[in-house]
């Protein structure tokens, strides 16, 4: 099949959704090459949807008729002048696709598919455009995927969702696109917008939740690992120690019983006991322990 681009321009929102819905619902009964190649169309679709497009400035008021019996040598008109935008914000794409995975009647086979889209989306879309946009990617998945009522009605859910977006944070984007400088970038966004805000200490703060903490935390893991020797703007000091200390155990590990197991230990806060808290409270804690 030979896809050539889309101009923005000669779409409409109601075009691309209608395109989308319809993939989306072919993913069910799709075998792995049609499912590819669906994927394929969307990614080409949806991302035609930020290709700049010039809109016709309108006039906010008309003169009226005394005015322009009034003006006997009028100038000449200029000509119109258009604000460039693009058909779909950012948001509004990737909404395309989480409202279909939050659907109480998708299947857990269409919602691994619709993962398939947002890959092949990303990819279509090119390592610059994320790397640009890496927070607002990372916000919608967080809140339009993660906490979305679905993603957390049982335990299932809960890990089923964990490592959809894991697997699209860490194998696709973390490895595949981001450069070592948008690594940096991306630990320091990830660090001020979740890590930074747990716990909530402000009036009127809130939190990230567990489920939400647990990927971040995580994908930062993973993101040190690939920095090696972290550099100095990566070390974010007393933050991330106090999470070493505090935070990590209880989210990593499951529960404050085991946090307590973990408090016992005559190494804390440095224990690199794989049975209590797992590879990614290592990898924190050597980098809490650098800073």
């Amino acid at each position: 099949m030979v896809m050539y681009p889309l101009p923005g321009g000669d779409w409409v929102a109601s075009e691309i959704e209608s395109i989308v819905s319809l993939c989306v619902k072919s993913i069910e009964t799709a075998d792995q090459i049609t499912r590819h190649s669906l994927a394929q169309l969307v990614g080409l679709v949806l991302s035609s949807s930020q290709a700049p497009v010039i809109i016709p400035a309108q006039d906010s008021a008309k003169k009226n008729k005394k005015e322009q019996e009034e003006d006997d040598d009028p100038a000449p008109a200029a000509a119109p002048t258009g604000e460039t935008k693009t058909m779909l914000t950012l948001n509004e794409m990737l909404r395309q696709l989480s409202l279909h995975f939050n659907r109480p009647q998708t299947t857990h086979k269409t919602r691994v598919g619709i993962f398939d889209l947002y890959a092949a989306l990303f990819t279509t879309l090119g390592p610059t455009f994320v790397e640009a946009n890496y927070g607002i990617i990372i916000q919608h998945l967080m809140s339009e995927v993660v906490n979305a009522p679905r993603s957390s009605t049982t335990r299932y859910e809960v890990l089923f969702t964990r490592r959809l977006v894991g697997v699209l944070l860490r194998d696709l984007i973390g490895v595949r696109m981001l450069s070592e400088r948008s690594q940096i970038a991306a630990i320091q966004e990830l660090s001020k917008v979740y890590l930074k805000r747990w716990p909530a200490l402000l009036p009127g703060s809130m939190a990230p939740t567990a489920h939400v903490l647990t990927i971040v935390l995580k994908e930062v893991a993973g993101l040190l690992q690939q920095l090696g020797n972290a550099p100095p703007p990566v070390q974010v000091g007393e933050p991330a120690q106090e999470i070493a200390n505090t935070h990590l155990p209880h989210y990593i590990t499951g529960g404050p019983h085991r946090t307590a197991r973990h408090a016992s230990c005559s190494s804390k806060p440095y224990c690199a006991r794989p049975c209590c808290v797992g590879f990614t409270h290592i990898l924190l804690l050597r980098a809490a322990a650098a800073s």
